[in-house]
């Protein structure tokens, strides 16, 4: 992915872990840590949308690319708000989750 001059990736173990932790058909059952609330993507959230999402938040957002260290951003796309979080030393993009959840677990 390309944004301001510079590729980002996602691995597979980071897209395993927004999935494993995000999303209800993949959910592991790990909870955010401390008092953050945990937050399920929609149901019907697919890896494309997801690769499309961050894609277009991370050139919504490209002035706020860390060139080193790490920065979370908000990108919003059919009245949701996601936050993606970029590691800006490997250039890989390390988080995205909804703000609000968009499911329930139980």
């Amino acid at each position: 992915m390309k944004a301001n001059g510079r590729t980002y990736s996602v691995t597979k173990t980071d897209m395993k872990h927004f999935l494993e932790r995000h999303s209800m058909n993949h959910w592991n059952g790990s909870w955010a840590p401390g008092k953050t609330s945990q937050t399920f993507f929609y149901q019907g959230m697919t890896i494309q949308r997801l690769d499309t999402n961050i894609l277009n938040g991370l050139k919504q957002n490209a002035s706020k690319l860390p060139s080193s260290g790490f920065k979370q951003f908000n990108y919003t796309y059919n009245n949701i708000t996601y936050v993606i979080g970029v590691n800006g030393t490997t250039k890989r993009v390390t988080q995205i989750y909804p703000k609000k959840t968009y499911v329930n677990p139980y």
